[in-house]
């Protein structure tokens, strides 16, 4: 009996789509008009002369109104900035070294101490991000 009912469930579940796992509609994803090397390129440019102490850690393209960090330092949002309009985001993390030398008091040591997020719009401008620290 119990054979039989594991092998109904395996039979059930192979016929199922994605084996048995919920089944979402995606929403609409425009395709981005930028490659992801393009936009790594006015990211740099933007970052300036500096941009050797930045490590990249992210590159997502997503909707403004829906983008959170994977890495984040603070609370970022992009400004009201097209917020229904999908953007290239561009994470870097670094080290701050006012930041660092606040942690060093606390007995703190990190290698990376801060993130930087670039905004690159569909069309290669730069847009606005904002980012609170609590």
């Amino acid at each position: 009996m119990i054979k039989q009912f594991l092998l109904v469930s395996v039979l059930l579940m192979g016929s199922l789509p994605h084996n048995g796992a919920g089944v979402t509609v995606l929403p609409e994803i425009p395709r981005p008009n930028l490659t992801v090397a393009q936009v790594l390129v006015i990211a740099q440019a933007h970052l300036g002369a500096d941009h050797g102490r930045f490590t990249l850690v992210g590159v997502d393209w997503q909707r403004a109104s829906d983008f959170k960090p994977v890495f984040s330092d603070a609370q970022y949002s992009p400004a009201g900035d097209e917020p229904d309009q999908f953007s290239w985001f561009i994470t870097y993390v670094y080290k701050d070294e006012a930041i660092a030398k606040a942690l060093a008091d606390l007995g703190i040591k990190r290698e990376f101490n801060a993130v930087r997020i670039i905004r690159v719009k569909a069309n290669g401008q730069i847009g606005a991000m904002i980012g609170f620290r609590a």
